[in-house]
């Protein structure tokens, strides 16, 4: 056999190795060795194709005698690194890295597989000075900006991944993935219609493309497109393949399904995520809310507390978890340990808001008045913007007869919700009717009940004040409603208790 059998075989084994037809490349780079055994070449190829095809061993032998061959061979160095990465030896792989970088400074794949590997190092600032490099060597390619747009979100920075977005979609401009890790960028910054017109452009582009409809499921959801959501996340279902990819999809249509009133739907759908993946916390906790749902006539507290027990065994750093499961023990009247669990919470995640509100729940649960005010007003400062804090604090204000401070509570919860808090209003009109300032008292029920007209306490309650007025025919018509609403539903709403 000659040279020319020499070249044949190189050559179609490279073009093998291009139609991802590995074994059949293998086979042609290892004639080539049997050829030349001093083609490193080969080797090294070869070494690509074992990799490619699932040998890591193998491959990492090919790229270690492409080097006792030639030591210079700076793509030899960088094979070798790739294998070693993926057996899981990162330190080794980041040494052949570095000297496929000094042979081949020019050469920007060896710093964008570098990059690879120091993230999962947890080295990202690393990893992303390497893209920064290799982005100056090759401006024009998408890929690495992609990259490195993708670890910017992991260091929880979003406008530099924008950018970086943003100038790939320059260089291709009709490319669907680019428009699809637009779409999920956007999302995470907050940017619900922007990320909705990028996966709306990935979709015209590819409409096959399952992660697309989910991500967009996702962003339906958040602009309460609940109907829409759903049909999304059943497209992805129907073009996802593999189960723990198909668990997620089917943790998100759950999610959709709840606020439409399909709690059942909700429910299979946590139960289909957790039977193709019962290791993810988040699928048991997601469970374990809807078992909880006072809207779901079948609602199981045992069940809810087991599934928020599971999320803890696997994630015990959970705070939703840790706050449901606190949530179950103080319906079932178990302060103290409800306590222990929202404590917990804190100290996981200091600045949570909820967990703080919820510990001023359990102390005004056990009378811990005083100490119930300072978690509500932690709560505050975590989130001065979210008015239920504001809410659960004017309450207890009112509660215990400190009118003033209730009201001024109060009104600042009815203004950051844009005066659409009806139960803010209905507590204000409490506070006011405890005061004797009987028509504000009216003003603030006959808001709650504009906004929530099918709750029989604010009927009840303006009923009260009506009949203290001196208006028993108004008294006498709201609290033939309430009475009529109490009859259509079973629920037991709290009324809000007066001094």
């Amino acid at each position: 056999m000659s040279s020319a059998d020499y070249d044949d075989s190189f050559g179609r084994g490279l073009e093998l190795l291009e139609e991802a037809e590995f074994e059949g490349a293998i086979d042609c780079f290892s004639a080539c060795i049997a050829l030349d055994p001093a083609a490193f070449e080969a080797y090294g190829n070869r070494g690509a194709a074992r990799a490619m095809n699932g040998d890591l061993e193998g491959a990492h032998a090919d790229f270690d005698a492409a080097l006792g061959l030639n030591p210079g061979a700076s793509f030899a160095w960088e094979g070798r690194a790739n294998a070693l990465s993926d057996l899981g030896r990162h330190e080794e792989a980041l040494s052949d890295y570095a000297e496929a970088i000094r042979l081949d400074p020019t050469e920007p794949l060896h710093l964008m597989n570098r990059a690879s590997t120091l993230a999962v190092c947890d080295r990202v600032s690393e990893a992303i000075d390497d893209l920064s490099r290799a982005i100056e060597l090759d401006p024009l390619s998408t890929l690495f900006l992609t990259r490195r747009a993708d670890l910017w979100v992991e260091l929880g920075k979003l406008a530099e991944p924008l950018d970086d977005l943003g100038r790939a979609l320059e260089l291709a401009p009709d490319d669907p993935e680019l428009h699809y890790a637009l779409g999920r960028t956007r999302t995470l910054s907050g940017d619900s219609f922007g990320a909705l017109g990028s996966l709306n452009r990935a979709l015209e582009l590819e409409p096959e493309a399952g992660p697309a409809y989910d991500a967009r499921g996702i962003v339906c959801w958040e602009l309460e497109r609940y109907e829409q959501a759903l049909a999304d996340h059943t497209s992805a279902l129907r073009l996802a393949e593999g189960d723990a990819y198909c668990a997620t999809i089917h943790n998100n249509r759950g999610l959709a399904y709840w606020p439409l009133g399909d709690i059942r739907g909700a429910l299979d759908d946590f139960d289909r995520a957790i039977a193709l993946d019962p290791t993810r916390a988040i699928y048991h906790h997601n469970r374990g809310r809807a078992h909880a749902d006072p809207d779901f006539p079948s609602q199981d507290w045992v069940r809810a507390r087991e599934d928020q027990e599971q999320a803890l065994r696997l994630d015990p750093n959970h705070v939703q978890a840790l706050l449901d499961l606190g949530r179950i023990d103080l319906q079932a009247d178990e302060a103290e340990r409800a306590l222990e669990g929202f404590e917990v919470a804190i100290r996981v995640d200091p600045e949570c808001a909820e967990a703080h509100s919820a510990r001023g729940d359990a102390l005004e649960a056990l009378d811990r008045y005083d100490h119930a005010v300072e978690a509500f007003s932690e709560a505050i400062r975590c989130d001065p913007s979210e008015p239920r804090h504001l809410l659960s604090r004017g309450q207890i204000h009112e509660r215990h007869g400190e009118t003033p401070a209730a009201i001024a509570d109060l009104t600042l919860a009815i203004r950051l919700s844009e005066g659409t808090f009806a139960s803010a209003y209905s507590s204000r009109g409490v506070a006011k009717f405890n005061v004797d300032d009987l028509p504000g008292a009216i003003a603030d029920y006959s808001k709650a009940i504009e906004q929530d007209p099918d709750e029989p306490i604010y009927w009840e309650n303006r009923a009260e004040a009506w009949g203290d007025l001196g208006k028993p025919q108004e008294a006498e018509a709201d609290e033939r409603i309430a009475e009529t609403l109490r009859e259509r539903s079973k629920d037991n709403p709290e009324r809000a208790p007066k001094a």
